[in-house]
């Protein structure tokens, strides 16, 4: 046959499905004329057009069905094709095609009764291109089409089978999963005679290019084996070589492109442009730019929404916005990528008028503007518009729930962080290692520590991001030996630290005084696991040895670093100078920070706090003079709480809360009462320095960090627990009031009791009768699950319902802030430790527990294991692991008298804790003193 294969096969391809041999199809398409194919064009796919099949050969109607494929795929319902663009563009490209007959030399007639609907498929596709539409049929174009797998290898019109050996191998290319398999399918071809074909080239060239099992390298071996390569193949190696280890080839063969007189298309100039910011190309991306004004695609949305990219990555939104502004139809991909990227260059309010502007948006359009708050610290505009985002009624997605979750970090905003939690677990948001670990990060940083540990042991297949997440939560909250214990487990579980681990470890071991591990760590980052130390790295061994007071070993560390010292390190030996008092070695630290970080606010105040601590008031005077000549201003501090989903925000000496009054008479009320148990105030003026003086009459009483505190004691319930968030390092003075006034404020009015034991202990009958005597709240838990459907189903074997230990403990966690609870249950190992002042485990005779649980009903296998239990005192043992040995007490409960008794030690025990005086339980020889302080 004399016409062009490769010009016109990948049309055909395109068709295969929508005219494929199923007879249904077949039928819809029965209006069409002979020749010509049905295309649905638009995004509802409703509008039809009748093309000649001739069009397939067109080079801009080729085009036109790559777009249709990469992006949405062909088939329709109603049997033809869909081409997503709109009606104008589809004429425009259309009225320059060309209709042509082309002729063939085929000697070949058909004949026969053509009664299958693939054999009309076939003869509809070949029609055209046959002289007076005789139905002849070359025998080498039949078996290039069958290798295509574009017709079946049975012949529809004659009946035989095709040979084996022309079985098609770009079908089973799909399952293509290693090179090694793909040079198979190559021998394949080249037998089949199509290895200077384009298409069947183009999808082996598109599998090295862009697979994760390809090679770019056999990808260029395969081009050059071409005699004319097309647009698609010169775009999947550009595309390729942009994804690869060296974009910067992407560029060479876009000039090959161009030198062999090939088009771009819309499919050229996306990757050029992205290889390009990877390399923050600027005047390649220009050039790029220009290239795309001259072939015609500025008008293309897909070209220009690359070009916005580009321009944001080079932190040009002036750039950007030019090209936004130029472009005829803006989808919400424009929109959305502009208000990111104006954004990350930290024109926030710009970012929020466009959003304003958006004709419509998405949940990918609120995201991006929330992000853009959280990004920037305005956590209160990003509440202000996820209400906002509610109000429109837009689902809340994992990515929003993310953006959220930081906001919450940001603030402290626990509450509005457990219910975003609460969300994504009842609405089966699909959960990533990502998403866990907001999770993670959001109950570390709010102070609900034990919560995200929970998290943390519930998340199956943690990556390192997890381990990282909780690890720095344990530093941060000053639990080092716990941040070392799951490093070692992490090295159990044979993951891999990474640099940020290090980072985490070191930082829990300065804040626990653990130098001789934090030491340990450092030196194996490199030896054991081939981490080279960062600045962050010797930043906190810095800091590690500079609270430990060695100065000089810490100076001397900061002279041996292989790379140049920032900022951050030096200031973390600058903060130690002010903890030692060391004048001299601080003098010398600040002038060389200084140099580096010159307005930086708080690198004055250290100073002018060392030198205030000396008494050295001139020199303070010339600090804050040098900070006004610079024109360095001080950083405001603010402190934050949230009670029932509302952010209260406080400024030291701030008298606009409306509660102001109140607020000032419970800090005065609270220093008051920590100056009996020896509260002593900073009055060397070493803060005083933080801020103006004239500002208030009494600076370190009234810091912000006091006012939150104080409003959280006047709002919540005694026993509940208080988090304050600050923008600002916490000073000494109110580090100190704060460790106090928890001791003194924050502590269970009423204590809380575990009973727990064997099941036919008397468990329930005491702790009623002690819940009565008392008016203590009784709990118990076998009632509570079934009450609250705490519980992941029933366990016919065992005979109960299986209890979700995480769920019981978040119904429990705010009553038993409150005291006042006797617990029931017969285990205890899940509750945490802090929630109990006294564990009683009950024991029985074992004779008489077996009369007990058999008059129960109980059957054999579950009464042996029982006594099993009661024999061993496996529910003793475990108390007293999970609990401090000297609030485990164990108490006989074999008769009614016992129980009274009990019950009558117990009420005693509780009315000695309201007088707040230590408390002796005495059971025959056993002793037990059981402390328990509370305010009278």
């Amino acid at each position: 046959m004399a016409f062009g294969l490769s010009g016109f096969v990948q049309g055909k391809k395109a068709l295969r499905r929508s005219l494929s041999g199923i007879k249904e199809a077949t039928l819809k398409c029965s209006t069409i004329p002979k020749g010509y194919f049905a295309v649905y064009v638009g995004e509802d796919q409703k509008k039809r057009h009748v093309v000649p099949l001739s069009y397939l050969n067109e080079p801009s109607f080729q085009d036109l069905l790559s777009m249709a494929e990469e992006e949405f795929g062909y088939e329709h319902p109603m049997g033809g094709l869909t081409i997503p663009c709109s009606e104008d563009i589809f004429n425009d490209i259309t009225s320059h095609c060309i209709s042509f007959q082309i002729q063939t030399n085929s000697t070949n007639t058909v004949t026969g009764n053509l009664s299958t609907a693939h054999a009309v498929a076939e003869r509809m596709l070949i029609d055209p291109f046959l002289p007076h539409h005789r139905l002849g049929l070359d025998n080498g174009w039949r078996s290039r089409m069958v290798s295509l797998g574009v017709f079946g290898m049975t012949n529809p019109i004659s009946g035989a089978s095709s040979s084996p050996s022309l079985a098609s191998p770009l079908h089973r290319l799909n399952s293509c999963s290693s090179m090694s398999e793909l040079k198979q399918f190559h021998s394949q071809i080249i037998r089949c005679g199509l290895s200077t074909d384009n298409y069947t080239m183009g999808r082996l060239i598109k599998f090295c290019a862009l697979s994760d099992s390809g090679d770019i390298t056999y990808a260029i071996h395969l081009y050059n084996t071409l005699p004319h390569p097309d647009a698609f193949i010169y775009n999947t190696i550009i595309r390729g070589y942009f994804q690869s280890e060296s974009p910067i080839n992407s560029f060479l063969f876009y000039s090959q492109m161009l030198h062999d007189s090939v088009i771009p298309n819309r499919y050229t100039f996306p990757s050029l442009v992205r290889a390009c910011g990877l390399n923050n190309g600027v005047r390649e991306g220009k050039q790029v730019h220009a290239h795309v004004v001259k072939f015609g695609f500025l008008v293309d949305g897909f070209c220009q929404n690359s070009l916005i990219h580009m321009y944001l990555n080079f932190q040009s939104p002036e750039e950007a916005r030019r090209v936004f502004d130029s472009m005829p139809l803006r989808d919400v991909i424009s929109w959305t990528m502009l208000i990111a990227g104006y954004s990350q260059c930290g024109f926030v309010d710009e970012a929020f008028q466009l959003f304003e502007l958006m004709p419509e948006r998405n949940a990918v359009s609120w995201n991006a503007m929330i992000a853009s708050y959280v990004q920037n610290n305005r956590f209160h505009e990003a509440f202000a518009l996820f209400c906002r985002m509610q109000e429109e009624k837009v689902t809340l997605d994992k990515y929003l729930a993310a953006s959220m979750l930081k906001a919450c970090t940001g603030i402290g905003a626990l509450h509005q962080g457990k219910w975003i939690h609460d969300y994504i677990e009842k609405s089966c948001i699909e959960l990533d290692s990502k998403l866990v670990t907001t999770i993670i990060d959001m109950y570390c940083k709010c102070g609900c520590l034990d919560k995200a540990f929970q998290v943390f042991n519930k998340w199956p297949d943690k990556e390192i991001s997890a381990w990282n997440c909780m690890i720095g939560g344990f530093a941060i909250h000053g639990k080092g030996e716990a941040a070392i214990e799951l490093f070692e487990e992490m090295q159990r579980r044979m993951v891999a630290p990474d640099h940020i681990t290090f980072v985490n470890l070191l930082s829990a071991c300065a804040h626990s005084g653990l130098v001789e591990k934090g030491r340990q760590y450092f030196q194996c980052m490199t030896r054991v696991y081939g981490i080279e130390p960062r600045r962050e790295h010797f930043g906190c061994m810095v800091d590690l040895l500079g609270r430990a007071g060695m100065l000089d070993e810490a100076r001397e560390l900061i002279h041996e670093m292989p790379i140049s010292p920032d900022a951050g390190v030096l200031g973390a030996l600058l903060g130690a100078c002010k903890i030692h008092g060391n004048i001299k070695l601080g003098e010398e630290i600040w002038e060389e920070v200084i140099r580096l970080d010159p307005e930086n606010s708080g690198r004055y105040v250290l100073l002018a706090n060392l030198y205030a601590r000396a008494g050295r008031s001139e020199d303070v005077a010339k600090v804050r003079k040098l900070m006004n000549d610079r024109g360095v201003k001080k950083v405001a501090g603010f402190s934050m709480i949230e009670l029932e989903g509302d952010v209260h925000e406080f400024i030291a000496g701030e008298r606009t809360h409306p509660e102001s009054k109140a607020i000032y008479g419970k800090v005065n009320e609270m220093l008051e009462a920590i100056r009996c148990v020896g509260y002593v105030p900073e009055s060397d003026g070493g803060l005083l320095h933080d801020v103006e003086e004239e500002e208030m009459e009494n600076p370190v009483y009234h810091h912000s960090e006091k006012l939150a505190i104080a409003f959280g004691l006047l709002k919540t319930k005694p026993g509940e627990t208080i988090r304050i968030s600050k923008n600002l390092r916490v000073c000494k003075d109110c580090h100190n009031a704060t460790t106090m006034a928890a001791n003194d404020n924050t502590k269970r009015k009423k204590p809380n009791i575990l009973i727990t034991g064997t099941p036919g202990t008397g468990k329930t009958t005491t702790s009623s009768a002690l819940a009565d005597a008392t008016q203590f709240r009784h709990i118990n838990i076998g009632d509570l699950v079934k009450e609250k459907n705490l519980h992941d189903g029933w366990d016919d074997d065992l005979d109960c319902y299986v209890i979700n230990e995480d769920l019981v403990c978040d119904e429990l966690e705010d009553l038993m802030e409150g005291g006042g609870n006797i617990v029931d249950y017969h285990g205890c190992d899940f509750f945490p430790e802090r929630w109990f002042d006294l564990v009683i485990v009950l024991q029985t005779e074992n004779s008489v527990l077996y009369d007990r649980l058999h008059n129960r009903g109980y059957s054999e296998t579950k009464l042996k294991n029982n006594i099993e239990c009661e024999i061993f005192q496996v529910l003793l043992e475990e108390a007293k692991e999970s609990y401090s040995e000297n609030i485990v007490m164990a108490l006989k409960s074999d008769t009614i008298d016992d129980i009274t008794r009990n019950v009558a030690t117990l009420t005693d025990w509780i009315r000695a804790c309201a007088k707040g005086v230590p408390t002796v339980i005495t059971v025959k020889k056993a002793v037990m003193t059981v402390g328990y302080t509370t305010e009278n």
